[in-house]
């Protein structure tokens, strides 16, 4: 039988549909505007709130908070390419099993090394780290919620220095950063509330909500990688399908053969595409039967969103000239987004006016529709100025 062939008009008007570009498909729940990219970037803080923003019509900075740290409606964690995410708490468990636990494994054995190296912990470093770890639960289950500074003062081998790095590039590090790091790696806990503004990116620390432990513990009983990688890598084909195998390879972090494994498992089906061949998930190919085009909706996306990072092969959606909405290590800028498409990049300048320049002609209504948008950001964001932790040249340029 044929492949089914879905070329790149169909698959901007996808994504356009599903990741809420355009304020047609707008919601005000950040639970549903994570739910419809599946993870919001959260390496910078801005981004999570600016993509929920982008996504919504009267969400606030509050009710965005609400989510995160009241009702624990999403949460942030550590996962695919040992990038920091902030995902519906249903999502942690196939992350962790199927992406942070090998993740842990690996650092925490490094840490081992970093401190029998630096003398730290004596004869049996890694049995010291353990009882530090412990005492961390301890100081936490009693304490409550913690910064780094104030765990450190309940447990003082936090004070401890390890040296990371060898030769003219070795640096000393406490422990405090490192230990915290590897727990929240192995589930026991969680970031919490930063201190300041929701720009801060001072976390607190807390423990982790029931149901998620090392070794893949879920609710009492276990998940394989297998079974994981699998459930994780469909969700995300349900959300950014078609996508090809190099994309699935690349937003997961998994090896080659980890990826075509879940996928095997996972049902997902090959569909012909512009680029070559892609992989669906068979929902998808139901969903494409009437639906209408890319349109001209219009999204000013922050950077590090999602929808921009969510694919290695980017032709299909980036103009000429799109080198400079990235930085030298592939890290998307502000973007603007139009039928499902990069049309251009937005910034801020110092008194918080939002400017912004179209790298390719989009038409007088969708130029209208850009400008609508650009106002409306500049109104959500209220006065703050927000400067990407990772800028791009168009980004720069504009903000000074």
């Amino acid at each position: 039988m044929a492949s089914v062939r879905i070329d790149d008009d169909r698959r901007r008007a996808l994504v356009a549909h599903l990741h809420r570009l355009g304020a047609s498909e707008r919601t005000d729940d950040p639970v549903e505007v994570t739910r419809s990219v599946l993870a919001l970037h959260a390496t910078d803080p801005a981004t999570v709130f600016l993509s929920v923003a982008a996504r919504s019509d009267t969400t606030t900075v509050a009710g965005i908070e609400a989510a995160m740290y009241e009702t624990r409606s999403i949460e942030r964690v550590l996962g695919m390419r040992r990038t920091l995410f902030v995902v519906q708490p249903e999502l942690r468990p196939l992350i962790q099993v199927a992406c942070t636990d090998k993740i842990a494994v690996t650092e925490n054995r490094r840490l081992v090394k970093m401190m029998a190296d630096s003398g730290v912990g004596g004869a049996d470093p890694e049995a010291h780290l353990a009882a530090v770890k412990a005492a961390v639960l301890d100081a936490l289950r009693s304490g409550g919620p913690s910064l780094g500074r104030e765990l450190a003062e309940a447990v003082p081998e936090l004070r401890e220095k390890v040296t990371a790095g060898s030769g003219s590039s070795a640096t000393e590090v406490g422990m405090t950063t490192v230990v915290l790091s590897r727990m929240a790696m192995d589930g026991t806990i969680m970031r919490g509330r930063p201190t300041g503004s929701w720009l801060s990116s001072q976390f607190t620390y807390e423990l982790a909500t029931p149901g998620v432990g090392p070794a893949g513990e879920l609710g009492g009983g276990e998940m394989s990688v297998a079974d994981a990688s699998a459930e994780l890598v469909e969700r995300y084909l349900e959300r950014f399908g078609p996508a090809t195998l190099e994309d699935c390879h690349w937003w997961t972090g998994w090896t080659k053969t980890q990826t075509r494994k879940a996928l095997e498992q996972a049902g997902a089906e090959q569909v012909d595409l512009d680029a070559g061949s892609g992989l669906v998930m068979p929902a998808t190919l139901d969903l494409l039967d009437g639906l209408p085009a890319g349109g001209d909706g219009v999204a000013f996306l922050p950077a590090l969103d999602p929808t921009a990072m969510g694919w290695k092969q980017r032709d299909w959606y980036l103009p000429e000239g799109h080198e400079v909405l990235f930085d030298r290590f592939g890290n998307v800028g502000p973007t603007i987004w139009v039928g499902g498409r990069v049309v251009g990049g937005w910034a801020q300048r110092p008194d918080a006016t939002v400017v912004y320049r179209l790298l390719t002609e989009v038409g007088s209504d969708a130029a209208a529709l850009v400008d609508e948008e650009a106002a409306r950001i500049e109104q959500w964001l209220d006065g703050t100025v927000v400067k990407p932790r990772f800028r791009a040249k168009l980004e720069k340029e504009l903000a000074s």
